[in-house]
This record gives C-alpha cells, structure tokens and sequence, in this order.
C-alpha cells in the first residue's frame, strides 16, 4: 500500500485553479436552504462494479457562497448500506463495520486554491473507508475565498457528518484529514483548530450546523468539529513564515537559476534577490531558536549563528540521512540493483535501474564532501553539499509565496475590498531593516517594497495568518496560551527532492504537534518531489491508518 495516496498536485503561486471536471449542479431552492438529510437519503448509487455506494452534491452550509465548492461527495463500501440508502448494521468490510470505519475527509486544495469535490478513490473503499471528497472555497475565488474560508468549509464537512451521523456510514471519532502541499496545509490547519470559538463566527455566517449566536454577540456550539487525525503531505504550512525556511536551505546553494511555474525557461535571483536571500535566512535562525522547538525526545531544537550548526541542523541532516538510508534498504534488490521510480516535475514516472548501490552513488555530485558512510549506515554531513549533490532545483524566487507584485498566495489574505496584499510580517521585517542597503542592488528596481512593508505589518493580517498557522496553534496549545481540540495523530511525508517548499516546514508542524501531546509520524521521503508521496520503507498511508484506528 506505499503508493495508495498518489495525487498530482500544484504548487502554490501556479497562477490559477487546477482543472476543475465538467460538473452539472444539480437544482436547488438556494433561498432556502436546509440541512435536512431527508433530501439526500434516495439518492445514494451503486457504483458500476457493485463495491461501493456514492452520494454527491451534500451541502453541508445554508448560506452558501460558491454553489461549485461548497458541498462533499461521500463514498463508502456497498456491505454498509442497504439499497434503500439505509445504513447496514450488520455489513462489515476489511474488518470494519459501518459504524466503525475510518473516516477519511480528502481536500483538494493544491496551490491553496479553491477544491471541487472529487469521485471516489477506490484504494479507500477496499481499506474499507468511508471517503469524503470535500470541496472548500479558497484564493481563486476572490472575496468569498479568503483565508480561512478553506478551513472553515472543512470544519462545516465535519459538523455535516456528525449532524447525520446515524444516516452516514463510518465512525465520526474516527475522521482523519488528508490533502497535498496546499491542501496539507488545509489539513494541518483543520486538525490543529478542533473546536476552536475563533472560528465560530465565520462558521455562523455560512450556517454551519451546529452555531448560534447569543444576544451579547457570543455563539454557542452544540456540534464538534474536531478531527481524529491529520494526513499532510509536502504541506504549505506556516506560510508567513515560509519563505524566510526556504531561504535558510538554499542561502548558501550556489544555484541560483529557479523554475517560475507557468514561465518558460529557467530565470535567474537578481543581485538584490541574493541578498535578501541572505538576510531571510539569518531571520529565520532567529525566529526559529524563538519558537522553543523540542525533538521527539524533548531536547530543545537550536541554530548557531552561522546557520549551519547546532541541534537543529543537526536534526535535518539526520532526516535526510534517514531518508537515504530506508530508500536504499527499500529499492536495492537481493542481486545488489538499485531500482526505483522516479518523476521529473510533475510528469508520468519512469523506472531507472542500477547495476549496484556504487553505480547509483556514481549518480551524485561530489559526495566525499556531504556523504559518509560508516557501519550503521549513510550520514549527509552537509546541507548544501546535499543540495548540489543531489541537483535539488529551485522552484520559488525570492521571495516565493508572499512574492513582489503579490502574484503568489497573496490573494488569499486581505479584506473583500483587496485583491491581494502582502501577509508576511517576518519578510516585511527583513526588508524594513536592510531597505537602504536593497536600493543599491541590481534588481530592486523591480519591487514595491514600500508597499510590501506597509501590507506585512498589518494587524488585521497578523491575525488572519495566525488563523491559518497550524505551527503556531499548536505550539500555543503546548504552553497554555490557546486551547483548541487538536488531532491526536498526525503524519507527513516530503521528498527531499521537493523544489516548492522547504521539508523543514512539515518537521517543525510535526515538532508542534507532538509539544502539545500529540502522536507524530514524520518521515521524508528520499529523491522524491512535490506530491503525495508514500513509502520506501516509511510505512505507507492506509497501514498508517489502520494502525491508529484498530
């Protein structure tokens, strides 16, 4: 089951929403709008080779905005309902029952943008899983779609099931998000913000089930939305903070030439670029030794003023050594081949085949100056040594997600009156403090830096960023400062490969996760890009699964 949950994904500033299916909405007296069950309960169909049941196009909100997104297709195993659309006490399927399967909600959010709901995986039925294609609004969508509206229409999905829970196969204690890069990151912040009353008003204003607003302007929840568990893969977290991540890992990579998706050709970092690059990654130290990070077994997570030391460092070495050492115990053959699958972008996979582990290692760049071996296996010594060695190709200018001229997940954050404003206070910061220093290098000519610094630093924006922060949730959850009821499980999974976000990100939300008493399971993944990638000896998705919830 390591390749069960194999879905492209865009990365975020792509430029637009993925392609959507030709969907034909059913009719609706949208004026009028219920939750009632009554009129989605004839309406289940068999699929064609009689395994499973699906219904689409549940509403789960009365005051809908996006008519294309707002609504989840539910898909579950034919031995849990009878054709009458009536749950099947007795059925069971992969020793799970209708009232005790997993639950597993799958947002398509990539790129941070907006998701329509899907058709069924047939993986998940076979698990025997209840799977639920969500649909959320997002970034693409102008003002009905900024932040958090994509976590708010996840939580509505969850309120939805627990509302019908006796109609609706599958155990609602058991529901477990799941989404890619974008979408890990609508999955991070939906398990890291069970519950949580900051929400409660945008949650009322679409007629989520379950709220109600007092006379003195309070609300009172009598339905939960929090989740069991949560699935990121490459996830585009802490995002007002991500690009400060990605330069720290690539500050001192002498590559300069990065992949604008949707431009032709390779473009170059200016002058000015370079040295912002370099600033970013000095405030990421410090922002990073600000946060308290403790590794798994509670020792605290530091750099050293040169960037290039400490615990820290330490740790992401010893992940990526990791990473190697399972991709070679997984792919190397009884008669020494090392063979394996490997994708260039987003295109079709191929199988590449080596005579022995020499003639692979023959493949990387200078590796007496990154790679020891020793008996216990393969240790990276190096993280730029890694990155050249290994060609890992950059796929974000400087900045890449709240980028000049905002043309990444600007339009994400803002009011309904902006199209799209600067939201990071951290890049902001750094380019306040080193403005003079910018105007006398080439390239900056290009930037509305004034603008940018005005944006960043917004309150309002502050707090719409932390909305969708997961990390920082989390963490404030591990010190008392919030409380929210967060999942319990979380796994993520990362290629080292990835040209699109720094892997340090799904560390640290990792890290967060398991200050607060969470159980984490963290892995990268070793040669593999940006996507929902399983496997090479990290266990895979479905076992994951099935071992947190039998």
């Amino acid at each position: 089951m390591d390749d069960l949950h194999q879905m492209p994904v865009q990365h975020p500033g792509a430029g637009g929403p993925p392609p959507r299916p030709n969907i034909v909405l059913p009719d609706r007296d949208w004026d009028h709008m219920t939750l009632d069950w009554a009129q989605y309960q004839d309406k289940w169909e068999r699929s064609k080779d009689g395994t499973y049941y699906g219904l689409h196009f549940v509403y789960y909100a009365t005051n809908i905005l996006s008519r294309n997104h707002q609504y989840m297709n539910i898909f579950v195993p034919a031995a849990y309902l009878h054709d009458d659309g009536t749950v099947n006490e007795q059925g069971s399927c992969n020793g799970y029952t209708a009232r005790t399967a997993p639950v597993i909600l799958v947002n398509g959010c990539a790129g941070w943008m907006s998701s329509t709901p899907m058709e069924a995986m047939f993986d998940y039925i076979r698990e025997g899983f209840v799977h639920i294609s969500v649909g959320a609004r997002s970034r693409d969508l102008g003002p009905a779609g900024k932040a958090p509206s994509a976590c708010v229409d996840q939580k509505a999905a969850v309120r939805m099931l627990r509302l019908n829970d006796r109609h609706i196969p599958g155990d609602k204690e058991k529901i477990i998000s799941c989404g890619g890069s974008g979408g890990g990151q609508m999955s991070s912040i939906l398990g890291a913000t069970g519950n949580m009353p900051d929400y409660f008003p945008y949650l009322y204003e679409i007629g989520a089930a379950g709220l109600e607003r007092n006379a003195d302007g309070s609300y009172t929840s009598t339905i939960r939305d929090d989740i069991f568990a949560s699935q990121c893969y490459c996830p585009i977290a802490d995002i007002d903070n991500a690009d400060m991540a990605y330069a720290w890992q690539r500050f001192d990579d002498p590559n300069i030439e990065f992949e604008d998706f949707g431009t032709p050709g390779l473009q170059r970092l200016s002058l000015f670029q370079q040295e912002y690059q370099r600033d970013l990654a000095k405030a990421y130290g410090a922002y990073l030794n600000g946060l308290g990070l403790q590794n798994e077994d509670g020792a605290a997570l530091t750099l050293t003023d040169d960037l290039r030391g400490g615990s820290y460092y330490e740790q992401i070495l010893q992940n990526i050594s990791d990473a190697l050492n399972k991709f070679l115990a997984e792919k190397t053959g009884a008669d020494g081949r090392v063979t394996f699958e490997e994708a260039h972008g987003f295109g079709p996979k191929e199988t590449v085949s080596y005579p022995s582990l020499e003639a692979y290692l023959a493949t990387l760049k200078d590796t007496d100056q990154w790679l020891r071996r020793d008996e216990t296996g393969f240790h990276v010594t190096d993280l730029p040594g890694f990155c050249q060695g290994t060609g890992l190709k950059r796929g974000k200018s400087v900045p890449g997600f709240d980028t000049f001229h905002c043309k990444a997940e600007n339009n994400a954050f803002g009011n309904a009156d902006e199209e799209a404003v600067h939201f990071s206070a951290a890049d902001g910061a750094v380019l306040e403090a080193n403005l003079e220093k910018y105007r006398t290098l080439e390239g900056f000519e290009d930037c509305d830096a004034e603008a940018y610094i005005v944006d960043s630093a917004r309150e309002d924006l502050k707090r719409q960023t932390y909305l969708m922060n997961a990390t920082h949730i989390l963490l404030d959850n591990a010190r008392g400062k919030v409380k929210s009821d967060f999942s319990g499980h979380w796994r993520t999974r990362n290629g080292t490969a990835d040209e699109h976000t720094a892997f340090t990100i799904a560390y640290n939300l990792c890290m967060a996760a398991k200050m607060a008493g969470a159980d984490v399971d963290y892995a990268l993944i070793w040669n593999a890009g940006h996507g929902d990638v399983d496997g090479d000896g990290t266990g895979g998705f479905a076992q994951w699964v099935h071992d947190i919830c039998k």
